[in-house]
């Protein structure tokens, strides 16, 4: 069984954000940058499903077969949440 659906969607893959501090009375801390980061945080199909999941079969490597077909049980990229810190001494 096939069948064809239509699945337009728009995909924000990645959010990201730095704040450099930079302090001026400190004898220690040259440079401070915070840092934030969101990964697949936005995803608006106009299907039943996310059209990058991953496929059955797809993906086997070099010299692999490769079959067609949805499977059913996978789930989009997730969605990540990250930070980060970096000081810079003196």
């Amino acid at each position: 069984n096939e069948f064809v659906e239509k699945t337009d969607f728009i995909k924000v893959r990645n959010i990201g954000m730095n704040y450099v501090i930079t302090p001026r009375f400190s004898t220690i801390f040259d440079r401070i940058t915070i840092g934030a980061n969101v990964v697949n945080p936005l995803n608006f199909a106009a299907s039943s499903f996310d059209p990058e999941v991953t496929q059955s079969g797809a993906a086997q490597g070099q010299n692999g077969a490769s079959t067609g077909g949805i499977s059913y049980a996978v789930y989009s990229a997730p969605r990540q949440f990250l930070t980060s810190v970096r000081i810079n001494f003196k």
